[in-house]
């Protein structure tokens, strides 16, 4: 029987240390039926590496995936919103990311 490994990493300071990394995380849900889709494309074409399987998968299911990924205006403490120009602004609609305050 092939399996495959479950990996799990954990960083207690996550969350501190990378915001969209913490987010993306915490909003990743895989679903038992996008698991057995990948198992049976793995099945189907034994040849293939779990990553190709898996990125075969990403590509098929985007909107599955892209809501984990957190928006280029989701400041964390500590962060401003910005405009394309890197001016601080006070509005979502004139913003295009976050850039950390300036102390």
């Amino acid at each position: 029987v092939d399996r495959l490994p479950l990996i799990k990493y954990v960083y207690n300071g996550l969350k501190a240390a990378a915001q969209g990394v913490y987010s993306f995380l915490k909003r990743m849900a895989v679903s038992m039926e996008a698991v057995e889709t990948m198992l049976k494309d793995k099945k189907l074409n034994a040849d293939d590496s779990d990553e190709t399987v898996a990125c075969r998968w990403l590509r098929q299911h985007e909107e599955e995936w892209t809501p984990w990924v957190p928006s280029a205006t989701e400041c964390v403490a500590g962060q401003g919103l910005v405009a394309k120009n890197g001016s601080y602004v006070l509005s979502l609609l004139n913003a295009s990311g976050c850039q950390w305050c300036r102390p």
